[in-house]
């Protein structure tokens, strides 16, 4: 027993006697890529302890599109100062150089610019004189080159005011003076009577019409709209807005061809037996 106590008194001692060495401690900073992982889903202390702080993550980085570029709005900003030019060279009606325009928008034009005024379908560069004019739809600007376009048309067909305002801000003051003068035929709205569409007035069209013949194609009396439909009827007409290859007229009736009774005849059969005779005549 006493040898076990002194084995254990100097076992003590030389643990006593050891030099102690302090534990170094590094201090590093917790990254993001740790604390994703710590609140995946397979850490539930993390995923009860902040179950809004996971969610709110998750939708972040679903939220990442990593193959398209973030948006510099270079792209706009051409877009905008190419409109805001072809709405300037609409206005002013005549060519402009490419300092005019650079002087009305308050910035350099760029070569990028530059390139989408030359491409562009609604403006017209003239390489020549090197300036830029806007393109109409019709190359209409005055009262004489709509009736020389008009004139030159094969059939009767109106023209759109709206489409002539493109290229020709005062149309519609203009076209008014060729009504007046009996140039021009204006279709204009009910409500507000603002002319839509302008044809060309054929004067060689015009006729006098007796006096008489005005009274009594005014005194003709027409019946009330609902019963316009039916007493066109008994005449075998129909509105104009029916297809008039539909309209049934009525025929007069045609005397019907009596058929001549057919007499039936009847089928001879047996007349490859060559032995049969007439006997008719002996009979007494």
């Amino acid at each position: 027993m006493s040898s076990l106590s002194e084995q254990l008194s100097s076992f003590k001692k030389k643990v006593a006697n050891q030099p102690v060495y302090a534990k170094p401690q590094v201090h590093t900073s917790a990254s993001p890529t740790a604390s994703v992982r710590s609140n995946t889903p397979n850490d539930p202390a993390s995923a009860v302890s902040s179950p809004g702080l996971t969610l709110k993550k998750r939708r972040s980085k679903a939220n990442l599109v990593y193959s398209q570029p973030a948006d510099s709005g270079v792209g706009t900003h051409y877009l905008s100062q190419l409109h805001y030019a072809v709405e300037y060279l609409k206005e002013r009606n005549e060519p402009k150089t490419a300092e005019e325009i650079a002087s009305y928008l308050s910035t350099p034009l760029t070569p990028m610019l530059l390139k989408l005024l030359k491409k562009n379908d609604r403006i017209y560069y003239d390489e020549r004189t090197e300036t830029f004019a806007f393109k109409p739809l019709h190359n209409i600007r005055s009262a004489a080159g709509l009736l020389a376009y008009l004139d030159s048309q094969k059939t009767h067909t109106g023209m759109s005011i709206k489409e002539l305002r493109d290229g020709w801000p005062n149309v519609v003051a203009e076209l008014e003076e060729l009504e007046k003068l009996g140039e021009v035929l204006l279709l204009r709205t009910r409500k507000d009577g603002i002319p839509r569409m302008v044809w060309r007035n054929d004067k060689s069209c015009n006729c006098f019409i007796d006096k008489e013949f005005q009274t009594v194609w005014h005194e003709i009396p027409i019946p009330p709209t609902l019963d316009l439909a039916s007493e066109l009827g008994k005449y075998g007409l129909k509105p104009t807005s029916v297809d008039p290859s539909t309209i049934k007229r009525p025929t007069a009736p045609t005397a019907q061809k009596q058929k001549k009774p057919k007499t039936r005849r009847g089928k001879i059969t047996n007349t490859h037996l060559n032995i049969l005779r007439d006997y008719s005549s002996m009979k007494q």
